[in-house]
């Protein structure tokens, strides 16, 4: 009877650590210091049970263990480290060679995002094997405001992901001034679509890769690393960051994607740019606004995770001046619709080295970001809330109650204000050649 209960508790026991979820942020030695901010932030709203990993190359790792953040990585600390070796990973091997050639140098239009960026796609493999059920990856500029994540786990099968862009930047019926990224054009599109045959293809909306969920039972069934080399090189390399490479691989009909709350990836800036009108209505980043548009009058908790995006890092310097230049603007009555800004920064900014300075320790903050441990940034939403300033333009003005409607992942017809435009093919002239049979490719190719 003893031996009997005994093998129950054990059960359980490996039922629990079974259901254990892993926090991880892809990191190379720029970015290492707010990444381990950003996993001690996500720690204190999650269980005990969860496991923390800067995922970064050996070297880093190495570099980490011997810089002031090494107490939260060595013994018992509460952080871990997940090695990727670069050389024998051969997605990343590929996604290398390819990016290097002289013409796509010229078609990615300067240096790409670095390798480490994609290391996401390393992680749940390899914490299956440690027994996690799911991995959340964040990136190093994601902040946590709860632990709500928690309670969504259960129902991702596949990936998890916000829904952001919508599936027209993926086919012809978007205009080519919203054919900036290689991903967003549809003959890489298509040519990924060969390569996830037999599984067949569908085109998804988008996301930001700067939360994303996985199951990793299920990414090790469908081999996910794997899939990325296959789309990598079916696409030819041409994917400037790992959210071109996370939106087509969503794709592949066999991986059910699950549409998590805005809530989870609130994206904190967009550029005001004709590029980016897919936030005017209808679209307006599918309710991104409305979070956005919260934020900036304070309430920080309508957001579980917020996103420096497209914008300074409130570990430079440089967002300083740029907020005091808009709290200017905003004070002599401008409007802040027409700046690339963050619309909910100076909460944002401000919490964030509240928790840093807490949890790192003034020196230590002092040291990594050459920050005056008691520094703030001047908070133009004050302004903003007490009518003083101009609304801004777009989605968060009057209109906001009427965007992000979010639509069923069906085929269904979707409203579209560039029905007018015709010039998308001539986006198209600028895409290098690629095979007819992208699946086709072996290793020999790059």
């Amino acid at each position: 009877m003893a031996l009997q209960r005994f093998f129950v508790l054990l059960c359980a026991v490996a039922r629990r650590a079974r259901a254990a979820v892993a926090f991880v942020t892809p990191a190379n030695t720029a970015n290492a210091a707010p990444a381990t901010v950003a996993l001690l932030r996500v720690r204190r709203f999650v269980p005990s049970s969860s496991g923390f990993f800067v995922v970064a190359r050996p070297s880093t790792i190495t570099s980490l263990r011997a810089s002031h953040l090494r107490r939260f990585f060595d013994g018992d600390g509460p952080l871990d480290t997940l090695a990727v070796d670069v050389t024998r990973t051969e997605m990343l091997v590929a996604l290398a060679r390819l990016r290097s050639s002289a013409q796509m140098k010229s078609f990615l239009r300067g240096a790409p995002w670095p390798l480490e960026m994609f290391f996401w796609a390393v992680a749940p493999q390899k914490l299956a094997d440690r027994g996690f059920e799911h991995t959340v990856a964040l990136d190093a500029d994601v902040f946590a405001m709860d632990g709500q994540i928690i309670d969504v786990l259960p129902t991702v099968r596949g990936i998890g992901i916000v829904r952001i862009f919508p599936k027209e930047c993926y086919t012809a019926a978007m205009p080519a001034s919203k054919a900036r990224l290689p991903a967003f054009v549809p003959p890489l599109v298509d040519a990924v679509k060969i390569a996830a045959a037999p599984h067949a293809f569908a085109h998804r909306d988008g996301t930001n890769s700067g939360v994303i969920v996985f199951n990793n039972s299920r990414m090790v069934e469908v081999d996910l690393l794997r899939w990325c080399l296959d789309a990598v090189v079916a696409a030819n390399g041409a994917v400037y960051g790992d959210q071109d490479l996370l939106n087509l691989i969503i794709g592949r009909r066999d991986i059910d994607v699950r549409y998590l709350h805005p809530r989870f990836n609130v994206q904190l800036a967009y550029p005001a740019r004709q590029k980016d009108a897919f936030m005017d209505p209808p679209w307006c980043g599918y309710g991104q606004a409305q979070f956005v548009a919260a934020a900036a009058g304070g309430a920080l908790n309508s957001s579980s995770f917020g996103h420096f995006i497209w914008t300074r890092k409130p570990w430079t310097a440089q967002v300083d001046g740029e907020l005091r230049r808009i709290y200017g603007d905003l004070a002599r009555g401008g409007r802040t619709g027409m700046q690339y800004m963050v619309l909910a920064s100076p909460p944002w900014v401000n919490a964030w080295r509240d928790f840093a300075v807490d949890a790192l320790g003034p020196d230590t903050y002092s040291d990594l970001f050459k920050l005056d441990p008691a520094r703030r940034v001047a908070d133009f939403t004050l302004l903003l809330a007490s009518g003083h300033a101009r609304s801004p333009r777009r989605c968060i003005g009057a209109g906001v109650s009427s965007c992000g409607a979010v639509r069923p992942e069906a085929d269904v017809p979707f409203p579209s204000p560039f029905a007018g435009f015709s010039d998308v093919q001539r986006a198209t002239r600028r895409i290098p050649r690629i095979a007819d049979d992208p699946a086709g490719h072996t290793k020999t190719r790059y």
